[in-house]
């Protein structure tokens, strides 16, 4: 986890913005400060809103309110809680993704032990993460429950299907149903890894039958197990109705702009799509052109050097002869069963991309390459599945002196993202300084002429009125609740 962290520092240092940094505060006021506040509060939004997440908007009203709650009773600083949160949320979906590549690999009919495979699939991930510039929506440096918590519990949904898929029994039916009407309840958009499990089983379905095994109980339990999601959403659509009509980001709009908005969206969750609008932001320019010669300068010296190499042999791999038959209780591990796992992966990315894609809000919003959305991390997450099994397939499958030559490559793409992403978040601290300036004032002791001062530095910026009225009570009622004072007593909003 320290490695994690200290290579992820870019990331986690850049401050509380948009959404994640008025929530807590405009919660206090709406729903009330406190705990059992935020669950209720959390809730009723899921009832009365436009979308259905009964888990999502719950558990997310719920860490607003612990998160308060701890930076108060603890005396930790809510920026830090909040990195931590950021830390935490990557390190599940680093373990779900690996469960779900073990979990794959034996249903396929080879063994993948978890260890390694989490740290190659922590080390793809952290290394292509990308800060997109200062786009608010961005999931990279905002919104960890929505973005990367919403994925890992998305891909655990699809772990659990493959693993009915691997012994359909009324257990394993009933907990691959209880995780799958949770991932759905949590965000609408993890129907699509539902939808895109029912590629594999389908494909085991057709193995058992090719094999003259029975393939009816998979059949069954698979129904059984996807029956409460279906239930929930011609519920959710009943009662959120109304709301979804009104709200640009759940009412849809075809055409040719959903389609480029869509194009955009599955490019810029590419390792790299994000540069050239970081590039836009960062002052004196990244000087992509001049990456871009490096770059290929560095892959050919190491393709090069890699022809020069002395041969040597390549390494057994372990797994290659071994059969899961005896994990998986006889299930397929066919070619096609292979081509179903990485169909459904590529399903729930594109489904996911765009259900978002289709509402007028992204497509309004949308710019262009590097513009992303929460459903981006489906797709970041996916291409670090592919390359960690890149990683693998090189490692056993070729010589030496390619894999050499591919570490090479990797390591002069990861120095300019690393180095992409140290300097936007340096010029984000900076740019939203009055923010953590803010934070500090709640969380750390600073008396009321300073906290007023703050307040009215913050109120100057170019604010929506709902935004800014929003904080400004939030403050006052969360301090009131927390310390019995007014964060700032007779606070008037700036001309």
């Amino acid at each position: 986890m320290l490695g994690s962290a200290i290579w992820l520092f870019p990331l986690l240092r850049t401050p509380v913005i948009a959404d994640d940094f008025l929530n807590p505060f405009q919660q206090a006021t709406s729903g009330g400060p406190g705990i059992w506040q935020g669950v209720r509060y959390g809730w009723e939004g899921a009832i009365d809103g436009a979308s259905f997440r009964l888990v999502g908007n719950t558990f997310g009203a719920l860490v607003n309110a612990v998160w308060l709650e701890t930076t108060v009773r603890a005396g930790l600083s809510l920026e830090h809680l909040y990195a931590a949160l950021k830390l935490a949320v990557l390190i599940v979906c680093a373990l779900s993704l690996a469960w779900f590549a073990v979990t794959a690999a034996r249903l396929a009919g080879a063994i993948w032990r978890f260890r390694p495979t989490l740290i190659t699939i922590s080390a793809v991930l952290f290394s292509t993460l990308q800060i997109h510039a200062f786009w608010s929506n961005d999931p990279v440096v905002s919104y960890p429950l929505a973005g990367f918590g919403a994925t890992a519990i998305g891909i655990t949904s699809m772990t659990m299907l493959l693993r009915l898929a691997e012994r359909p029994t009324p257990r394993r039916s009933a907990a691959a149903a209880a995780v799958a009407l949770t991932s759905f309840l949590y965000y609408e958009l993890n129907l699509a890894a539902i939808i895109g499990s029912g590629f594999v089983v389908l494909a085991v379905m057709s193995e058992r039958r090719r094999a003259g095994r029975p393939f009816a109980p998979l059949a069954g339990w698979a129904v059984a197990a996807v029956a409460p999601t279906a239930a929930a959403l011609v519920v959710g659509r009943m009662v959120t109705g109304d709301q979804a009509a009104q709200y640009t980001g759940t009412t849809t709009r075809l055409g040719a702009v959903a389609w480029t908005t869509f194009v955009e969206g599955m490019i810029s969750c590419l390792p790299g799509a994000g540069w050239e609008l970081s590039d836009r932001l960062i002052v004196g320019g990244l000087r992509l052109a001049w990456w871009g010669v490096l770059l290929a300068v560095v892959v050919l010296a190491a393709v090069v050097v890699s022809r020069r190499w002395p041969r040597p042999a390549v390494r057994p791999d372990p797994t290659a002869d071994r059969s899961a038959e005896d994990e998986s209780g006889g299930a397929g591990s066919g070619r096609l069963v292979v081509v179903s796992i990485a169909a459904s992966l590529c399903v729930y990315w594109a489904l996911a991309i765009g259900l978002q894609a289709i509402t007028v809000k992204v497509q309004d919003e949308s710019r262009g390459i590097g513009y992303v959305y929460t459903a981006s991390t489906v797709g970041s997450s996916v291409v670090a599945l592919a390359l960690a099994w890149a990683v693998r397939w090189l490692w056993f499958h070729t010589d030496r002196r390619r894999g050499i030559a591919a570490l090479v490559v990797a390591l002069a793409f990861v120095s300019v993202q690393q180095s992409v992403n140290w300097r936007l978040s340096s010029l984000m601290e900076s740019t939203f300084i009055l923010n953590s300036r803010l934070l500090t004032a709640f969380d750390d002791g600073v008396p009321m002429n300073e906290r007023c001062a703050r307040l009215e530095r913050w109120a100057t910026g170019a604010w929506p009125d709902y935004y800014e009225l929003g904080m400004i009570s939030g403050l006052q009622t969360a301090f009131d609740h927390y310390y019995d004072e007014e964060f700032c007593e007779g606070f008037v909003r700036p001309a």
